[in-house]
C-alpha cells in the first residue's frame, strides 16, 4: 500500500501540520508532475480535490519530473502531490497526509520466480530505509 501526500517547504506555515484538507491549501499553488507514472487517475483526483471550486484561481504548474518538482517545492514556488515512495523523510520539505479524500493505492513489485532472493531483500531493505514505509507495508505473495 502507498498513498499520495502533499509536500511543503520546511519554512511553510503548514509545515508543522501532520495532515491537511482542501481548505488548508486554499490559494496555494499546487504542483503536479506531468509524468504518467507520477500522475495517474488517483493523483489527478487528489489534485482536483485540493484544487476544488474554492481554489479554481490557483496557478497550477506542471514540472517535467520529480527532481524539478521537489526543487520547486524547496524553493517555495509551490506545494506538490507525491506518492509516498517518492517522499524522502530527510529532504528539505515536510510530508503531510491529505484528509477528506481517498489517497491510498496498491503498489505491486514483481520479479521472476527463482530470481535471486538476495537482490529482492536488498531492494526491500532500501525501500524501508529511504522511504515512508514500515515492514508491515511490504508483503510477499507466492
Amino acid at each position: 500500500k502507498d498513498k499520495y501526500y502533499l509536500i511543503v517547504p520546511n519554512d511553510h506555515p503548514l509545515a508543522n501540520r501532520e495532515s491537511i484538507s482542501a481548505e488548508d491549501v486554499e490559494g496555494e499553488r499546487i504542483l503536479i508532475a506531468n509524468d504518467p507514472p507520477l500522475c495517474n487517475a488517483l493523483c489527478a483526483s487528489v489534485h482536483s480535490y485540493l484544487n476544488g471550486s474554492r481554489n479554481r484561481n490557483q496557478n497550477v504548474m506542471q514540472p517535467k519530473n520529480l527532481t524539478e518538482m521537489t526543487m520547486q517545492v524547496m524553493a517555495g514556488i509551490g506545494l506538490a502531490i507525491l506518492p509516498g515512495i517518492y517522499c524522502r523523510a530527510d529532504s528539505g520539505y515536510q510530508i503531510l497526509s491529505i484528509s477528506g479524500i481517498p489517497t491510498e493505492f496498491d503498489v505491486i513489485m514483481l520479479w521472476k520466480k527463482g530470481q535471486n532472493n538476495q537482490r529482492v531483500e536488498k531492494l526491500k531493505n532500501f525501500i524501508l530505509k529511504h522511504f515512508n514505509y514500515n515492514t508491515e507495508d511490504i508483503k510477499s505473495f507466492n
